[in-house]
């Protein structure tokens, strides 16, 4: 019976197989290696899924920006013809 290099009571076998339990893909270890690269894969997928709403937001700001700019635009203009409506109607009534 082969014993462990520090003289412990437990032969090499047996600190083999405690050490594969707690290694190999069904032990401890293995088993905390697989959990941590699901959570990974998921938290990727996540990213991704969060990454493609926020690009998806910005369009939807840009257009709406633009749509805005046009009516704003368009106010301006607007406001700009009915002042020189209003100063020449004034002018017309002679109120300067």
């Amino acid at each position: 019976m082969l014993c462990c290099p520090l003289n412990c009571r437990w032969p090499a076998a047996k600190v083999s197989d405690t050490v594969t339990q707690f290694v190999g893909s069904n032990g401890a270890l293995g088993g905390a290696i697989s959990a941590a690269e699901s959570r990974i894969e998921s938290l990727n997928e996540r990213y991704l899924r969060m990454e493609q709403s926020i690009e998806a937001t910005l369009t939807r700001y840009r257009t709406q920006f633009g749509q805005l700019d046009g009516m704003i635009a368009q106010m301006n203009q607007t406001n700009d013809y009915l002042k020189q409506q209003f100063d020449m109607m004034n002018a017309q009534l002679g109120r300067d």
